[in-house]
């Protein structure tokens, strides 16, 4: 479509181009509205033909081709807010007539209202006894059943929901298919993978009267997308919920309710949006009726508005917040997101930063992000526990001195949804406070004999939701570059990569504020990198058959980057098969070579320093001791400055939280 509205466009306005910027509004605005959430189809369905006669009939600076169509053109083309709950702001957006007759053009803001239950039950499916049926490839489908409910007239969304057992029966795959009232499939909840316990389907302006879902089990005989490979049939509780909604009044609003635009005129609405009254994201949709519209679309365009609540966070006081999440389709294990932010303000000294998070519903796992307000993702924590094989419905992050700025919690449904609910619903708190840990016999600066030691008491509380496992990383001020162990064989890698398996995956510890990933190879390469949750992404500097990432911020993201190379063209003739070498070192504050602990060190032990990793484990609102011992290292009449960050460590994440720096000094004695 971008590739017609170029050729449109050149053809009406003498071989000249529209900028990229112009193509995305023309795109846009002439979108087809679907009618549904603007967070599900932004603009709407794209529109070849309105594209292409809006690109022939936009003005230039020579004057106004020859009009074609009824469209419209919007700036902007969204509109987006992040404020505290229920701020607002002002956005004008300005509607110019590109087609050929004048135009009433009348705007309003829509969201979609509280949904109310049509049908709500669980089903009890039996491989061995259901009904079966055969599906459109000749094979057999058990655990049939059937649901009749009612939608009633004027309902303008239907959402179906279905959430079956996956905990014992890990790739058992339930879909359900609507029938509307004369029998024709409305929808079906076809997944990307298999066993995500999860299924939805929703369907816009249903026909009002007697609907029916249809369940069935997808272990088929052979599968539906591979006839080698079979499923096995699932037997045990199907949960649906089948609720309606329709659209009101948004909280945002729109002046002046209508004007009358003559073609290549313009007029300018003022949108008046309103953040949500409680953290988190609302979606609306700012949409154009006109009395020359497109018959069958709902509107002749739609502009989406997001808006953001932010989670209050005062110095003193913290905030909190709560949302509902869902499964997915079973792509990559993640279902449904939730996004927080909050502001820390600056001046707030040594603190800590602490979210903590409850899952209302057994059966829904959950990872929690937090980035910094570079982006930075400096924590991953999930409610799979770090210190057994226990669920606990829980998660901490915790994060020591936190910087100035806006800060990100992204909330995400991982690995296959087992419950008795399609929903489950997510409370969090927010809160700054002192470090819960402190310690004793420290020494502060005094002069200590060489190959002396000092025997410290660290003291620790667990603050949080969940049991936790609490180590020493002893770390000296002064920072240095170390090398970087890698969990895969980081030489003689296979080129081009064929199995994702044999990427050499890099360990980058805590306090690391300078990264530098380098690929060799016999002939020339491209490589980026990224931590394993995807965010920042680097690009190598590629110099012949070398490749080389380097990436400086003041809180690299702990825990595992790739390096994945991969040849340059231009190619010709057969594939050529070759191999490279990849290595990574990190600028980070030098582990203590004279620290030792009860709990040794789980980092420097990663990076092959060390070797003992005995974790003080504590209960939520347990208290610990962990004993350390510094063994005076260096030269005469040297000072030694270091701190020893108290830390947690997951090893589903392979993230750290940062509870407390326990700062220490010495003078080398002669």
């Amino acid at each position: 479509v971008a590739a017609l509205v170029i050729q449109a466009y050149r053809a009406t306005h003498g071989g000249a181009s529209p900028s990229p910027a112009l193509v995305k509004q023309i795109i846009m605005s002439s979108a087809q509205d679907l009618g549904v959430p603007a967070n599900e189809q932004g603009a709407g369905l794209v529109d070849g033909l309105r594209a292409v006669q809006d690109a022939m009939s936009i003005a230039d600076s020579n004057g106004a081709p020859a009009a074609t169509g009824t469209g419209l053109l919007y700036s902007p083309n969204s509109i987006s807010l992040t404020g505290q709950p229920g701020q607002s702001s002002v956005t004008p957006v300005n509607v110019t007539n590109v087609g050929t007759t004048t135009q009433t053009v009348t705007p309003t803001v829509r969201v979609l209202g509280p949904a109310h239950t049509i049908a709500q039950g669980t089903l009890q499916l039996n491989a061995a006894t259901d009904p079966t049926m055969i599906f459109q490839n000749g094979a057999v489908v058990g655990d049939v059943h059937l649901v009749h409910f009612t939608v009633a007239p004027g309902t303008q969304r239907l959402l179906s929901q279905i959430s079956w057992q996956t905990a014992t029966q890990v790739t058992a795959t339930v879909r359900e298919t609507l029938f509307d009232p004369s029998g024709r499939i409305a929808a079906q909840s076809r997944p990307q993978g298999d066993g995500g316990g999860f299924g939805q389907v929703e369907v816009r302006d249903p026909s009002p009267g007697s609907w029916t879902m249809l369940t069935f089990d997808a272990g088929i005989q052979p599968q539906l997308n591979d006839p080698n490979s079979v499923l096995a049939p699932y037997t045990g509780p199907l949960a649906f919920t089948i609720t309606g909604a329709d659209y009101r009044s948004a909280p945002s609003s729109v002046s002046p309710p209508s004007a009358v635009i003559a073609p290549g005129a313009s007029a300018s609405f003022a949108v008046h949006a309103a953040a949500p009254p409680a953290p988190g994201d609302l979606s609306e949709s700012l949409v154009f009726g006109s009395d020359t519209g497109t018959p069958g679309a709902p509107s002749l365009g739609s502009v989406p508005i997001i808006t953001r609540a932010l989670v209050p966070l005062g110095r003193h006081s913290g905030g909190s917040f709560s949302g509902t999440l869902t499964g997915g389709n079973a792509r990559m294990f993640f279902g449904q997101q939730l996004t927080y932010q909050f502001d820390v303000q600056p001046g707030i000294g040594n603190q800590v930063l602490s979210v903590n998070v409850q899952v209302a519903d057994p059966g829904y796992q959950v990872l929690g992000i937090l980035s910094d307000p570079n982006f930075s993702p400096v924590d991953a924590q999930s409610t799979l526990s770090s210190v057994s094989s226990e669920n606990f419905q829980t998660l901490t992050l915790t994060w020591l001195d936190p910087m100035p700025g806006r800060w990100t919690l992204d909330l995400d449904q991982i690995l296959n949804v087992s419950s008795g609910v399609t929903a489950a619903r997510v409370r969090g708190t927010i809160s700054l406070g002192p470090p819960p840990a402190g310690a004793a016999g420290l020494p502060d600066g005094q002069r200590l004999g060489a190959s002396s030691t000092v025997h410290a008491t660290v003291f620790v509380v667990n603050t949080g939701l969940e049991p936790e496992a609490y180590s020493i990383d002893p770390r000296l001020t002064t920072p240095g570059v170390i090398p970087l162990a890698s969990l895969v064989n980081p030489t003689a890698v296979p080129l081009p990569v064929t199995d994702s398996a044999t990427i050499p995956q890099f360990l980058v510890p805590p306090f690391t504020s300078g990264l530098e990933i380098a690929a060799q190879a016999s002939l020339p390469i491209g490589m980026d990198t990224s931590p394993a949750f995807g965010f920042p992404d680097v690009e190598a500097v590629s110099a012949g058959n070398q490749a080389v990432a380097t990436l400086t911020e003041p809180d690299i993201p702990t825990g595992v980057w790739s390096c994945a190379a991969s040849e340059v063209g231009p190619f010709a003739g057969p594939v050529t098969t070759t191999s490279f070498d990849c290595g990574a070192a990190a600028f980070t504050d030098s582990f203590d070579p004279g620290a030792d602990s009860d709990t040794g060190n789980i980092w420097s032990a990663l990076e092959g320093e060390t070797v003992n990793y005995a974790p003080l484990v504590l209960a939520p609102g347990q208290s610990g001791t962990i004993g350390v011992t510094l063994t005076v290292t260096g030269t005469p009449d040297q000072r030694v400055n270091g701190f020893l960050a108290v830390e947690t460590f997951n090893p589903n994440t392979l993230s750290s939280d940062q509870i407390a720096a326990l700062p220490y000094s010495y003078r080398v004695d002669h």
